[in-house]
């Protein structure tokens, strides 16, 4: 058989036409066709209108269903499974490299203590005096005054600045309490440091007010024990928090995917978006014979005329347009009118063929390549969608 597929695409050219008493608009606008080398009116626009309001009410007005829902996250699958392990990778990688530090906390208390026949106003001063002084002792906690002895009496190689961004000291609101927390990357030397610190002040801050003779007493009520688990890095949050995040990344790269590029994954999408009727589907599993099927069925129809056979979009798509060309019967050409390219074959041609892709062709594609026939005034008669899985959700959608 002679070859049947084109040159080289080029650009769609055409002139256009008026008729008379009517402006050059969308309703008067007509296209011709190359004959002989003259341009004759073939075609209006109702084919790229209806494709455009068919494009334009399937992206808008369709309402999504869970079950779409749950079949465009089951496409991206792999998109969260790829996250997913970017994320586990990640959390291994920062539980590796961060230092390890273990938490001790020690407890001291802020009593005030009165002569046994202390009046009440007196008990009640001296009560609202220690909690001040709780809020004072909190910031005395960090200072040189009481973390110099401590480092000199435990021998450690560091500062009073670099000690006192490990140690934080809390109370409560109303409370005399103050809880002394280190962070230290030995865990024994975290418990000593905590113990040593409320000892100092302990020491340091019990004074007496000789105006009012109230003794304020700082007494350790509990002392820090050896941690026996490190504080961080806290492995199960930070994977459980890469595996949340991840999860939830994965998800918008799916759906932000979808939305900016919607594709064609079965028959129901096509009909949605296409003008024209689907001839046929080409699986995977039998692409051989699903091409000599639909060629069976076009040749037996009465009411289906082609001229020509092209593909929307490169690959596969393509490669199925001219096998179903070559047992059709007709030409099939390598330009792609999703592209806005079209040959002399195109120009030539009453009605065409297409074909398209799952998974691969987008819905702006189909109503580009409609509209880019239709002002070439090539009537799209049918449609093909070739490389369709017969396992996966979509299958399952379909087999419903």
């Amino acid at each position: 058989m002679a070859s049947i597929v084109s040159s080289a695409p080029r650009k769609l050219t055409r002139t256009t036409e008026t008729t008379p008493g009517r402006s050059l608009g969308m309703g008067a606008f007509r296209v011709g066709r190359r004959t002989s080398g003259v341009y004759q009116s073939t075609a209006t626009r109702a084919g790229c209108r209806e494709g455009a309001r068919r494009y334009s009410r399937a992206t808008t007005v369709n309402a999504v269903t869970l079950s779409e829902i749950i079949r465009t996250i089951a496409r991206g699958s792999h998109i969260l499974v790829a996250t997913l392990l970017v994320a586990l990778v990640a959390a291994g990688a920062y539980a590796l490299a961060a230092p390890t530090t273990y938490q001790a906390s020690a407890l001291i208390h802020v009593e005030p203590r009165l002569p046994d026949d202390a009046t009440k106003p007196a008990l009640q001063q001296a009560a609202a005096y220690a909690n001040y002084q709780t809020i004072t002792f909190k910031r005395l906690a960090t200072t040189d005054a009481i973390l110099d002895p401590v480092i000199d009496d435990l021998g450690l190689a560091v500062t009073s600045r670099e000690l006192a961004r490990a140690v934080t000291a809390l109370s409560a609101l109303d409370t005399a309490i103050i809880e002394l927390i280190v962070e230290w990357p030995d865990r024994t030397e975290a418990a000593q440091i905590a113990n040593g610190i409320a000892d100092e002040m302990a020491r340091v801050l019990s004074v007496e007010r000789r105006d009012t003779d109230v003794l304020i007493d700082v007494q350790v009520v509990q002392r820090a024990a050896e941690p026996t688990a490190m504080h961080t890095p806290n492995i199960p949050l930070v994977i459980g928090f890469g595996i949340l995040a991840a999860f939830f990344l994965g998800l918008a790269i799916i759906f932000v995917r979808e939305w900016v590029s919607p594709r064609v994954y079965g028959p129901a999408e096509l009909e949605r978006f296409a003008s024209a009727p689907l001839l046929g589907i080409v699986t995977k599993k039998n692409e051989a014979e699903d091409v000599r099927r639909i060629a069976l069925v076009f040749q037996e129809a009465t009411a289906i005329r082609a001229d020509i056979v092209l593909s929307v979009g490169d690959g596969k798509g393509r490669r199925i347009a001219m096998e179903l060309a070559e047992h059709v019967g007709i030409p099939a050409t390598v330009a792609d009118p999703a592209r806005r390219d079209i040959d002399e074959q195109v120009l030539a041609a009453n009605h065409a063929i297409v074909v398209a892709t799952q998974s691969r062709t987008t819905t702006a594609e189909l109503a580009t390549a409609a509209d880019t026939l239709a002002l070439a005034g090539t009537e799209v008669v049918g449609w093909v969608l070739a490389d369709v899985s017969t396992n996966g959700v979509d299958a399952f959608a379909r087999r419903r």
